[in-house]
């Protein structure tokens, strides 16, 4: 195995395990909360959640793996040409981070008024403080990511959503104890986010001060490159767009769904309680496509050193079972939500409101994989501005697919918008990669062995919910719920990998990649062993 493949799946491992930690916390948090604030609090909080989730895009999945990018590019001997990255860098992104502080701060009113909810504005004015710190995060990270250090990235990461989870459960516990309204708790909950970067900065400085690279080296270099500048903010936003695809359609359902609901007959507190079950659908997206998260966060470097090299075979390979990978976790994830989302969504929240458009909309685990690998594929290949073209037409098809289903079809609507507009991007890159990586194929026979997988899977999920639902008289409904969605989940996972696995979905060396591989080879060595018996 060479070097760079051994860089890889370092990196792939530790950002997986640090992804699996983040999108966990992430995603657990908002059941106590949801149960502590109910649907209209959920509602109001997911409101401005999408200013948030641009900021931590923004320190997270663009700017740094830009910085990387540049820095990779340079000879590590050239310290004066690598600070000066570093200042121009910092000064740009710290001079977009005031105009979209200006923007959301001053603008917040009219934010809100556009969303139908006057109230929010004090939550997206909180919410704005966050764009004056990503600049400090995505420099240090992207400092650290460039020398293939990844340690400060994921502590910094888990420690961020670890102080943000609690002080969000907190100071939302705290202030309905109190009897302030939803708003007021909002606000709370938004300010424990901003909190969370705060820590993450802390982390980050912690680093270089404990590795005896002072903090100064930031502004070491008093020339700054306008070129640079400019570079970084443009390719940054290009690979941000790219990742926050979902983060921009809950910022369009934000602005339209809930208004459009009570436009549509709706009265203002069935809106919000709609629009509040309807985004319980977004941590089991976040859960879902961890993996694929993960894949793309690392696979640019890699790409772009492979490229650079002209190893088209070796980008082949390792774009390739960056697909296999996100298609399959993606594929199980969707299909397994799908089949379990009844009792999911009583074991989570309080009850079954919703589960059909729930279930739709947790198709999006699959697109959305897809997405995020075939544009961190393209954008390794030197493709920054492609994914992003993509991913502009599909939010606009999002908007204009909310206008055109919400009114009949209300948050079914909204879901179906979703997945569709995450279908339309997909087609976009699968065209865009094919066009450009002639080798980039998957097999009919990974399909055939994908639809036999899927299919063992939903017999067995199907059996259980028979086999569990003739006890349910005896046990109170959400107890059932609970140990349903925890029995499928574990059993229909294992059973749609072990036969993924078993019939050869993927093969040795495919498995000796993948994090965690060498745990589920022992499927493979059963195939084996049987093939021999029958030999």
């Amino acid at each position: 195995m060479g070097r760079s493949q051994r860089t890889f799946l370092q990196g792939v491992f530790l950002l997986t395990l640090a992804a699996f930690v983040t999108k966990v916390l992430s995603a657990v948090y908002r059941v106590p909360f949801q149960n502590i604030v109910g649907d209209i609090g959920f509602y109001i909080y997911q409101q401005v959640y999408p200013i948030y989730g641009i900021v931590l895009t923004l320190s997270m999945y663009g700017f740094p793996v830009i910085i990387s990018k540049i820095l990779t590019e340079q000879p590590k001997e050239d310290f004066k040409k690598r600070k000066e990255i570093l200042t121009s860098a910092f000064f740009s992104m710290s001079l977009f981070g005031v105009v979209l502080f200006s923007v959301t701060y001053f603008g917040g009113p009219l934010i809100a008024s556009i969303m139908g909810d006057p109230n929010l504005f004090l939550l997206l004015q909180v919410a704005a403080v966050s764009f004056l710190f990503f600049p400090i995060i995505s420099v240090i990270r992207g400092y650290y990511q460039s020398v293939g250090f990844m340690v400060p990235t994921a502590i910094s990461q888990v420690t961020e959503q670890f102080i943000r989870v609690a002080l969000i459960l907190i100071l939302s516990f705290l202030f309905v104890q109190k009897g302030y309204s939803l708003y007021l708790v909002g606000g709370g909950a938004i300010l424990g986010s901003v909190l969370g970067s705060v820590a993450c900065i802390f982390v980050l400085i912690g680093f270089l001060m404990a590795r005896k690279e002072k903090t100064r080296w930031i502004f070491s270099s008093l020339k700054l490159n306008c070129d640079v500048g400019i570079q970084v903010l443009i390719q940054g936003i290009a690979i941000c767009v790219s990742s926050m695809t979902l983060i921009l359609f809950q910022l369009v359902d934000a602005m339209s769904l809930y208004k459009m609901l009570v436009e549509s007959g709706w009265s203002e507190w069935d809106g919000k309680v709609l629009k509040g079950i309807y985004d319980r659908g977004q941590p089991l997206v976040q859960v879902g496509t961890v993996v694929a998260t993960s894949m793309s966060l690392a696979l640019v470097p890699i790409l772009t050193k492979e490229n650079l090299r002209g190893s088209t075979q070796r980008v082949q390979s390792v774009g390739t079972l960056a697909l296999k990978v996100s298609i399959v976790f993606g594929l199980g994830a969707s299909v397994g939500l799908a089949c379990l989302i009844q009792p999911i969504n009583e074991m989570l929240f309080t009850d079954r409101q919703g589960s059909d458009v729930l279930a739709v909309f947790c198709l999006s685990v699959l697109f959305y994989s897809i997405v995020l690998t075939l544009s961190a594929v393209l954008q390794g290949l030197g493709y920054m501005y492609f994914p992003m073209f993509a991913v502009c037409v599909g939010v606009i098809g999002k908007f204009l697919a909310n206008i055109a289903l919400i009114p009949s079809l209300y948050t079914m609507g909204a879901s179906l918008s979703t997945v569709g507009s995450l279908v339309i991007i997909s087609m976009f890159l699968i065209w865009k990669v094919h066009k450009e990586l002639q080798g980039f194929h998957l097999t009919k026979t990974f399909f055939g062995h994908l639809f036999i997988s899927i299919g063992s899977m939903v017999l067995v999920l199907f059996v259980l919910q028979l086999i569990v639902g003739f006890f349910d008289s005896f046990t109170t409904s959400r107890f059932t719920s609970t140990l349903l969605s925890i029995s499928g989940s574990i059993l229909g996972g294992m059973t749609f990998l072990a036969v993924f696995i078993h019939i050869g979905g993927f093969d040795l060396d495919e498995l000796k990649q993948i994090p965690f591989g060498d745990k589920l080879k022992v499927f493979r060595k059963v195939r084996n062993k049987n093939n021999k018996l029958g030999a």
